[in-house]
């Protein structure tokens, strides 16, 4: 279990806050949502997160990009968001873009958009923009 350093997460958090998205970003100026993850699970948790390889352009096959991806393998779902978990989100059934779970606040999400960049949000918040289906992953390793 991870010890919870409220202020570390908060000042790493709002250092990130507006950074615009761009595909394949790592940082530190621009990021995309699998960067952004990687970032924070360095810089919070000293986790080493797999490469994202670029995804195929056909929707049945980002379906099988998700679920055959190398990075899976270092995560378990679970039933409810853990602190520094990673969340994958869906509009509709196949998930395609991915945040961090923050135990802050009540819960949010760290994540980056392109119409964004990195942002927080409560899932209430993201439901309203449109997406639908949350999925709870917990490290190991």
């Amino acid at each position: 279990m991870l010890i919870i350093d409220r202020t570390k997460v908060q000042v790493l958090v709002e250092s990130l806050l507006g950074k615009p998205w761009e595909t394949g970003a790592k940082g530190p100026d621009k990021y995309d949502c699998w960067g952004l993850l990687q970032h924070i699970q360095k810089e919070l948790a000293g986790r080493e997160i797999i490469d994202a390889f670029d995804p195929p352009v056909k929707l049945i096959s980002l379906t099988r990009y998700v679920r055959d991806h190398p990075a899976r393998r270092q995560w378990k779902e679970v039933p409810a968001p853990v602190h520094l978990g990673a969340v994958l989100l869906a509009h509709v059934t196949h998930p395609f873009h991915v945040g961090t779970w923050l135990e802050l606040d009540g819960g949010l999400i760290l994540h980056s958009q392109f119409a964004t960049g990195v942002t927080v949000d409560t899932i209430p918040a993201l439901k309203v923009a449109g997406w639908r289906r949350f999925m709870f992953y917990d490290w190991i390793g």
